[in-house]
């Protein structure tokens, strides 16, 4: 039998509210009620950008020391290992010459492993938000559809000036795309 089998954890890294102590995650107090917050202001309500700008706004950075950020929100309400649950194996490394990390979409066996360590949050908790998160994403693909959002350009135009992608928006007079760094974060950011 390998580790992943025997329900040990392979590699991996610290993670915002554990720290990685001899292949076990240990709670790192402050940190954990952090992700707390994240996920108590998303059942509130809350989406992505709105807990990030909050959390930045009281000083709190992530574990590298960076600005929160939607995304970097959204990974932590869709990591299940805040349950105190592990699922092994859910990437691998295709070739080991060359290194390349896969997604594991079935093609390799993956392991849920419960109680492995000390729970940030309930996996009740943890399915509700994802409940909501799917929720969000469907609400948002029905008004990408019905205003022709999700049209020909999308993702393909990039700023100039800071490289990241352009959002196409619906003004009172008429339609325009806009630096999605500059919609989001002013002109100061981009």
């Amino acid at each position: 039998k390998c580790d992943m089998e025997e329900g040990k954890l392979v590699g991996g890294a610290d993670l915002f509210g554990y720290k990685l102590i001899d292949r076990a995650y240990r709670i790192v107090p402050e940190q954990a009620s952090v992700v707390v917050r994240i996920f108590e202001e998303y059942e509130g309500g809350k989406g992505g950008y709105l807990i990030a700008k909050g959390l930045n706004a009281d000083g709190i950075t992530t574990l590298q020391g960076k600005r929160w950020t939607s995304n970097r929100v959204l990974s932590v309400l869709g990591n299940f290992t805040y349950t105190g649950n592990l699922i092994l194996q859910k990437t691998y490394v295709e070739d080991y010459l060359t290194k390349k990390k896969r997604k594991n979409r079935g093609e390799r066996p993956q392991y849920l492993v419960e109680g492995t360590h000390e729970a940030i949050i309930s996996k009740e908790r943890f399915m509700d938000c994802q409940k909501i998160r799917g929720n969000r994403r469907a609400e948002l693909e029905a008004v990408r559809k019905d205003y022709g959002v999700s049209g020909d350009f999308k993702g393909m135009l990039k700023c100039g000036l800071c490289g990241n992608s352009f959002l196409h928006k619906n003004g009172a007079y008429k339609e325009f795309w806009v630096c999605s760094t500059y919609s989001r974060n002013g002109r100061s950011a981009c």
